[in-house]
Formats: C-alpha cells, sequence, structure tokens
C-alpha cells in the first residue's frame, strides 16, 4: 500500500486546505502520473487526473466540464507492484485521521472521456470518471461522499464511471 507521502495528487487543482469552489471551468487534458517504485519497489499512486479534493472541508463544482484528464499510477520497479491511477477526472477523500470527511456537490457539471490507468506492473485503475473515499487506500477511515445535482452527468470513462471504497 502506497503511504500519502508518496502519491501524486491533482492533475490540474488540487484542495488540501479550505473549502473549494468552482464555477464555470473546463479541466480539459490534464494528468497526474505517480512515481515508479525504486528497485523492487512499488509505484505510487496518480490522484485527481483534473481535481484532487481531499481538505476534509466541503467543496462545490458547478457548471463544470471535466474532460479527458488522466489518474495513472507509478509503474512497479523490477517486478513490483504498479500503484493505482485513482480518479481519472475527480479523486474526493480525507487524509488525516481522525479527521472530517469530504463532502463534494457538484451541479450541471459533465465529466466524461477520463482514464484512471494503473501503473505497470498489475496496478489498478479506479474510477475514471471520480472516486470517493480514497483516504482507505493510506490506511485513513474515510467516508467521504459526492452528491450528483442539477444535470450533472458522469459517462464515458475508462474502466468506469464511478469508484467508492
Amino acid at each position: 500500500m502506497p503511504s500519502f507521502d508518496t502519491a501524486s495528487s491533482g492533475g490540474g487543482l488540487s484542495s488540501w486546505e479550505g473549502a473549494l469552489y468552482v464555477r464555470d471551468s473546463s479541466f480539459v487534458g490534464n494528468q497526474v502520473i505517480g512515481s515508479a517504485g525504486s528497485a523492487g519497489g512499488a509505484g505510487s499512486a496518480g490522484t485527481g487526473g483534473a481535481i484532487e479534493v481531499d481538505s476534509g472541508l466541503p467543496a462545490e463544482i458547478v457548471n463544470c466540464w471535466l474532460f479527458d484528464n488522466a489518474a495513472v499510477g507509478g509503474a512497479g520497479g523490477s517486478g513490483a507492484l504498479g500503484g493505482p491511477g485513482v480518479g481519472g477526472g475527480l479523486d474526493v477523500e480525507t487524509y488525516a485521521a481522525p479527521g472530517p470527511s469530504t463532502t463534494v456537490t457538484i451541479t450541471g457539471t459533465i465529466i466524461s472521456h477520463n482514464q484512471a490507468i494503473g501503473g505497470a506492473g498489475g496496478g489498478e485503475g479506479l474510477g475514471g470518471g471520480y472516486a470517493v473515499g480514497t483516504g482507505v487506500l493510506f490506511g485513513v477511515p474515510d467516508t467521504s461522499s459526492v452528491t450528483l445535482d442539477g444535470e450533472s452527468r458522469v459517462e464515458h470513462n475508462e474502466p468506469d464511471d464511478v469508484f467508492s471504497f
């Protein structure tokens, strides 16, 4: 399991402290790539291809477009496991224990054609559109949540639209 300190997070935007409000914005063609493992070491996680939210505070994404972004796990070193690619469009988590979970409300937003790609060596791709509750990857209890409102769409993402831990 990768440690939080070795994850690469937020290809377009990363929110670690404070509430987040994003409106009328496009995140297109961003990527985050986890680090490759050293000899025999696992690759690190790549989380949040377009947006990473792990502040433990509320976030709102309104009238946005998250399109063609990627979260890619780092390659495993010398036969070791590749890191996970998590949340191609959006990753939602908390990173502190004990700490509040992150709540994200998505309104009038399209999350489409994003990818979560595991690193070479068998890493998993989790949540092409978005992933929620990712803190568990780093050993943190995480009940973060995402609410879709106002005709938001999550579609045509690989390997899946939504992954919830």
